[in-house]
């Protein structure tokens, strides 16, 4: 991984050909950066085909999910990095954008389970309705429009767990 996520290690436990438990190594992720917006990592990714114990997915990259997907992703955004980033957050997050007063606002079709790991963070939606998440918090999102604000002083680190979703 880069340096931005210097302290973070994926660890896969599976089986191998023979049934048998093991672990498998990864090479560093793909990850994205968009200087004052965020850096990404993608960890793993099940596309929306089923699972099972040797059908679980594998490395993730950059995309959206599909229907019965799922990714899950690291996620850094910069201190004062206040909604600032325009429409590059909707290419970041591969999410749709449209009308809203605030040019980063987005939304995916998908649910979301994010974990605040350390920083602080404000959860935007439309009208001003916000929630500032900081370490420990648990947010789940169920592909609202919504924008990422920093106003603080220190970076914000957190995990993000998505499940793909028929859009309505």
């Amino acid at each position: 991984m880069s340096s931005t996520f210097n302290g973070f290690r994926l660890v896969v436990a599976t089986s191998d050909g023979n049934g048998n438990p093991t672990f498998i190594e990864n090479d560093a992720p793909e990850s994205r950066s968009i200087p004052g917006v965020a850096d990404v990592a993608y960890l793993w990714r099940l596309e929306g085909d089923g699972t099972s114990p040797t059908k679980f997915g594998g490395p993730g990259r950059q995309g959206g999910v599909a229907p019965g997907g799922s990714t899950l992703k690291l996620i850094v955004i910069p201190p004062r990095s206040a909604g600032t980033a325009g429409t590059d957050v909707a290419s970041l997050l591969h999410g749709a954008t449209g009308g809203y007063e605030n040019p980063a606002m987005h939304s995916t079709n998908s649910v979301d389970y994010q974990i605040v790991l350390s920083g602080r963070i404000d959860f935007v939606m439309p009208g001003n309705q916000r929630r500032t998440l900081s370490r420990g918090d648990i947010l789940v999102d169920a592909g609202m429009p919504h924008a990422w604000e920093n106003h603080y002083d220190e970076p914000c680190t957190y995990l993000s767990a998505a499940i793909g979703v028929a859009p309505d």
